[in-house]
Parts: structure tokens; C-alpha cells; sequence
């Protein structure tokens, strides 16, 4: 009885396909994956750098134009400034100038103030990059739900004017954060309901 058990055993696995070997349905299935997975990158990179000379041409003004409205007063302040600060800007923020709770957009000042201190470039140059993201986060999330012209939706919202405040202002920071996590919330939760 054992040994007609463990001679099925070896016909049993003998007769499944091993995705690794050269033989069976599934046998190029892993190169086949890896290679669809590569793919999309290529075929979308002309939308991606489509995108991306559009934001940077419409948006590279902004990169030099200073401090505007109230960055100075709501930004250089010592929890911005100092090292401890981190700590008041997500336990205490009412010590703060501006009493609303933005931790995220607050703690991206702290960094950036310790890589180039309070240098208005580098702070604009964060926003125009955030907002590419979101414009190719709605590129992909149109695709993702099969609207037609996603990409052409997409540059419109990349180049329309509404935008231009929460990029060239950089207490905007708070609006590009909060449509970043929205939008890849929405294309993470559209992914999960594809799984099987």
C-alpha cells in the first residue's frame, strides 16, 4: 500500500508543469509576467514625459519667484527651524502661527530646511514636482477606469489654472499632499478590487 502511494505521489508531481522548466502550459508564464511588467513603463513613457515637459515649462517661472503672500510668516517659524521642532509640529500645533493641524506639509518644511535652509527654489521645485505626480496620478486613474482621453484629461489638469495657486504658493504645499494621497488612495483601492 506505501508503495503505491508514493509511486502516485511521484507520477502526481511528475505531471504538474514546473513554471521554471521549458515544458508545459505554464513554462514561459514567469518570463511572460516579467516582461508585461516592464512593458507598460515603455510604452508609456512618451505620455510620461509628455506630462512632464508640460508641468515643467508651465510651472519653471514659478521656481524663482520668491516667498509670495504669507509663506514667510507661516513658514520660517523655530518649529520649522530647529531639530526639536518636529515634535511641536505634530504634538503642538498650536504653537504654531498658522493653528491649523498640517503635520505632513509642516514636517516637508522641516526637511527641506535642513537640506537648503530657507532658499524659496527648492521649495517651489517640491511643489512642481508633487504636482506632476498628481497629474500622472489622474493619468492613471482615468486609465485605470477606462475614461476615454485619460491623458488629454490629465494635461488639462495639470495645466489649469486653479492649480497655479497651490504650486507657485508654497503654504499650497498642503492642497498638492492632500490630492497626492487621495489620488493614489483611489488608484491603490481600484487595484485591490482587480485582485482576485
Amino acid at each position: 500500500m506505501s508503495k503505491r502511494k508514493s509511486s502516485n505521489a511521484k507520477r502526481d508531481k511528475s505531471q504538474v508543469p514546473n513554471p521554471g522548466s521549458g515544458s508545459g502550459p505554464g513554462a514561459s508564464r514567469g518570463v511572460d509576467s516579467t516582461r508585461r511588467a516592464h512593458r507598460p513603463w515603455r510604452r508609456d513613457a512618451p505620455a510620461i514625459l509628455g506630462l512632464g515637459v508640460l508641468v515643467a515649462v508651465s510651472y519653471f517661472p514659478a521656481i524663482g519667484a520668491g516667498f509670495v503672500w504669507d509663506d514667510k510668516p507661516y513658514m520660517m517659524t523655530d518649529a520649522v527651524k530647529e531639530w526639536s521642532g518636529i515634535w511641536r509640529i505634530w504634538f503642538s500645533p498650536g504653537e504654531l502661527l498658522e493653528y491649523h493641524y498640517w503635520p505632513l506639509g509642516y514636517t516637508s518644511f522641516w526637511l527641506e530646511h535642513k537640506l537648503w535652509g530657507f532658499a524659496p527654489a527648492g521649495y517651489h521645485a517640491v511643489n512642481v514636482v508633487l504636482h506632476l505626480a498628481n497629474a500622472l496620478l489622474v493619468w492613471r486613474l482615468l486609465l485605470r477606469l477606462a475614461v476615454p482621453g485619460a491623458w488629454f484629461v490629465a494635461a488639462v489638469f495639470a495645466l489649469h489654472p486653479t492649480s497655479v495657486e497651490s504650486v507657485a504658493w508654497v503654504m499650497g504645499r498642503k492642497d498638492l499632499l492632500s490630492a497626492l494621497f487621495y489620488l493614489a488612495a483611489a488608484l491603490a483601492w481600484l487595484r485591490f478590487l482587480d485582485r482576485p
